[in-house]
């Protein structure tokens, strides 16, 4: 993790322009709940904290209310450009908590007009594909397949024997490949007036064993079960791996073209590089929608009026436009501002968007981001984001949902993962692993059904 105290040139003139001196202190994505509420209940309580809060914690969010934890919001009349960014989330007003308004979400913005497609993706090796005469503009579940194993038989890359792996992800990454065979794979989703779990769909089932066809194949990361984020990640980009699966709004597209250039300077990124779009059995590409907001900023009960606003007023120049594209130098209270670093850091994340008018990234990559993203958008096959599901808090969805849940639960995922190395017949297996989840199951759905 980079060190807190390194500030970035735009958090150094923030500094100057509002005349406070920002301490910034780590917190991992491990146990974050557990981090942020202990801070909260310190008595050296941060002024700000960055919290994960999503609508499937609004329990959580009550809680800590109810026990005095964190204060109110005040009107977002004085801060124009943070009310504006407000009007942009469709979850806003189902946020609050006794009429009043407790975290200030962070604004995804991962697509200009559209603030709610997830961005996570398939990004592959192009120029091996044409290399083998394999290239497609989309490809079917058994084209990726075909593609993957080629990739190790063939080895583009001239890795050696063995070395050249043809699919990896990101370790929170693992199972969204069933989303090709069922989206979603494992959830409570409303089917035909009821809800109902995708995990008894059997496209769920011809999913994972597609999963273990490719580990005994050879075309999986062979080691994907002990891998962290980086291990896939560091693959590809050593060219090891084919394809990969991450998490890819427009600034971390950029990293990965950015480090493909400096380690092949011959080669041309946009030509060796692409977005795979892999389509379901109704030749769709697969897409869901997230909440539009992922984390938000919470403020302790202590904190004062006057701190509060300091920290508005500081947040809401981030979210206007001479925070953002850096235009007027005098605005930005230095006179050694470059009008090319963009105002945005760690500490006023206030929407993916602001990307889109950097002049860091070249107009190429924000030309094949946007061009996938809208593919991704215009899928007939998008999962919509169920706001009366995500923001209902019945008892037992409060209580099994979450590890029922293949967007959410670790100890789900890593029974699959024991199903996919060990199993000698998946479909006995699997079927007896959610067996003994039905009652679980049916009490949510029960619940969800009687509400809905």
């Amino acid at each position: 993790m980079e060190d807190p105290q390194v500030l970035s040139q735009a958090e150094q003139i923030i500094m100057e322009k509002f005349a406070v001196n920002i301490v910034f202190e780590s917190l991992s994505f491990e146990n974050w709940d557990e981090q942020v509420f202990l801070s909260l209940t310190s008595p050296d309580v941060p002024d700000m904290i960055e919290w994960d809060f999503r609508p499937f914690k609004m329990a959580v969010l009550k809680n800590w209310v109810n026990e005095g934890l964190i204060r109110p919001l005040p009107d977002l009349e004085s801060y124009p450009n943070l009310k504006a960014l407000s009007s942009k989330m469709s979850e806003y007003d189902r946020i609050k908590v006794d009429s009043e308004y407790y975290v200030w979400p962070l604004y995804r913005g991962d697509m200009p007009g559209d603030g709610k497609t997830a961005p996570v993706d398939f990004l592959y090796r192009r120029d091996w594909a044409e290399e083998l005469g394999l290239y497609r503009e989309t490809y079917t579940i058994e084209e990726f397949f075909k593609l993957a194993e080629a990739f190790v038989e063939y080895d583009p890359g001239k890795n050696g024997p063995g070395k050249t792996i043809g699919y990896a992800e990101v370790n929170w990454g693992f199972g969204e490949i069933l989303r090709a065979f069922n989206n979603p794979p494992m959830e409570f989703v409303e089917r035909d007036g009821e809800y109902v779990w995708t995990g008894y769909d059997e496209e769920t089932l011809d999913g994972i064993k597609f999963m273990q066809r490719m580990y005994q194949e050879g075309v999986y990361f062979p080691e994907f079960y002990l891998a962290d984020y980086s291990s896939a990640v560091d693959l590809f980009r050593s060219g090891r791996v084919g394809i990969i699966f991450d998490n890819l709004p427009l600034d971390n597209l950029d990293k990965y073209i950015e480090v493909f250039k400096g380690m092949y300077p011959q080669k041309d990124p946009y030509q060796s590089l692409a977005y795979m779009t892999i389509v379901n059995s109704d030749g769709e590409p697969w897409a869901y929608e997230e909440a539009s907001f992922w984390s938000s900023f919470i403020f302790p009960s202590h904190l004062s009026d006057s701190k509060m606003d300091t920290i508005l007023r500081m947040l809401d120049f981030i979210a206007g436009s001479k925070g953002k594209d850096g235009s007027n130098e005098k605005n930005m209270g230095s006179s050694n501002y470059n009008p090319n670093i963009e105002i945005y850091s760690r500490l006023v994340e206030n929407g993916l968007d602001s990307f889109y008018t950097s002049p860091d990234i070249p107009s190429q990559t924000k030309e094949m981001f946007i061009r996938n993203r809208t593919i991704r958008m215009e899928s007939k096959s998008r999962k919509v984001f169920d706001l009366d599901y995500q923001f209902f808090n019945g008892t037992a969805k409060s209580e099994y949902a979450f590890n029922l849940s293949s967007a959410h639960s670790s100890n789900f995922f890593e029974q699959i993962k024991r199903i996919i190395v060990f199993s000698e017949d998946v479909e006995v297996d699997y079927s007896h692993y959610i067996a003994t989840l039905k009652p679980e199951i049916d009490r949510v759905l029960d619940e969800l059904n009687l509400q809905f």
